[in-house]
């Protein structure tokens, strides 16, 4: 059977075309002087076999997918508490629309959507200050991809936070109807600051591993979230990962995945604005990371949508169970049919 370099190198290969379909996100300006044609993929195993492809090791702000990081943080932190002030159903809706808060009494319909994330930002705050608050996130997902070096690119953040207009009309309302417990500033603050969170798809890939080994690190060993845990992760991705997209994706592919996110060039001001998706295939352990920047009409990644498509059917037709030899609880043994994980980053799109 081919490697997995040779499978993603001929993925990668086959929808070169698709480079610069679409346009750039611009409504944050230090996202907006990216070349649109930045695109990398990276694939992780959970036995720590890497392949990777163009930019695949270039540093961006992640800024939606660290929804998940703080999906996971608030889920350890609160457990079922959370549910009280955030749903579990998709929204149909855009990621940053205002328009169901009002019908729902300000509460949003899932933790992905930028309402539903700045009440679980706000839940992370607690009694914290901005700064501890922040640091642990940041701390999480340094732990996540076992590399300390990963930090929030400040230029992106500033940027971010001066722009955050939209995102500060929806914690206002929100906040009217008694539904965010800290300032809005200080919500805005932390949440900006985890958006621009700075990681290379190989680093992305590495990091969203717990989810493909049942919330245990299968290369550390560590306890991220316990299985139920996981499983529900893994299923809030498949039904809100793509905000009103989701359904669309999950009948033409069939997958989990989780989010949009922006690709920014750490050595420099361009900030490279990208989407990921978590992918789930049975019988398969891998984290798949691809980035590229233009985005459809519905401000999903164009370039990333056809190299999802692509790397399920190619790895689908070519599945191998995949041993991991480091988890304490099934070292030595075949895992259950279980889940590969992609995050796909394609640079543009929206927070």
């Amino acid at each position: 059977m081919a490697s997995l370099q040779t499978q993603l190198d001929g993925t990668c290969q086959a929808i070169q075309h698709e480079i610069g379909v679409g346009k750039v996100a611009n409504y944050i300006p230090a996202l907006a002087q990216v070349p649109p044609d930045k695109f990398g993929a990276a694939i992780v195993t959970v036995t720590g076999e890497k392949a990777w492809v163009g930019d695949a090791q270039e540093s961006f702000s992640i800024q939606s997918i660290s929804k998940l990081f703080a999906l996971t943080a608030v889920l350890n932190r609160l457990d079922k508490k959370i549910w009280d002030r955030v749903g579990r159903e998709p929204s149909g809706n855009a990621f940053n629309s205002i328009v169901q808060l009002e019908l729902e009494n300000g509460i949003p319909r899932n933790p992905f959507i930028n309402a539903g994330a700045l009440v679980v930002t706000d839940a992370l705050l607690g009694n914290q200050t901005t700064e501890d608050c922040t640091a642990r996130l940041l701390a999480l997902v340094q732990t996540l991809a076992d590399d300390n070096s990963i930090a929030i690119d400040p230029l992106v953040a500033q940027s971010e936070r001066a722009t955050a207009y939209r995102n500060a009309s929806l914690a206002h309302f929100m906040q009217s109807f008694g539904n965010l417990e800290r300032p809005v500033n200080d919500v805005l603050d932390v949440y900006c600051q985890q958006c621009a969170i700075a990681m290379s798809c190989e680093q992305l890939a590495r990091s969203a591993l717990y989810l493909a080994s049942n919330g245990t690190d299968p290369l550390t060993g560590e306890h991220i979230v316990d299985e139920e845990r996981a499983r529900r992760i893994n299923a809030m991705m498949m039904l809100c990962g793509h905000y009103d997209a989701s359904g669309d994706f999950a009948y033409r592919v069939g997958l989990p995945r989780q989010k949009r996110s922006r690709w920014r060039d750490y050595s420099g001001s361009s900030g490279y604005c990208c989407r990921c998706r978590v992918v789930t295939v049975p019988k398969c352990q891998w984290q798949f990371t691809c980035g590229n920047r233009s985005i459809g009409g519905a401000g999903q990644s164009h370039k990333m949508e056809c190299t999802v498509v692509a790397t399920h059917s190619t790895l689908m037709a070519n599945p191998k169970p995949i041993l991991n030899t480091s988890s304490s609880t099934s070292k030595g043994k075949e895992l259950a049919p279980g889940y590969a994980r992609a995050a796909c980053h394609c640079k543009s799109t929206v927070s």
